[in-house]
């Protein structure tokens, strides 16, 4: 699949409700070359505040780094 989840996004199930249907990037380093993977929020996950993701290719591999628009450490594991 591509999908994967996100974790530390938003603090709350509110905050993660609100940010469904943005869009976030993940940078992918494939053969040493960097390739901006765009995905969209589509769903929240559990109670905490995670959001589930769908990538439009490729799918990033655990603990890659995803930028949202506002520059946030997020962590991220393939759902």
């Amino acid at each position: 699949g591509n999908k994967g989840i996100v974790e530390g996004l938003a603090a709350s199930i509110e905050g993660a409700i609100r940010m469904v249907g943005k869009e976030v990037t993940c940078t992918i380093t494939k053969d040493g070359n960097s390739v901006e993977v765009p995905g969209t929020i589509v769903e929240t996950f559990g109670t905490k505040g995670n959001v589930r993701v769908v990538f439009s290719s490729g799918v990033p591999a655990t603990g890659a780094e995803i930028k949202m628009v506002f520059p946030k450490p997020l962590k991220y594991s393939i759902s």
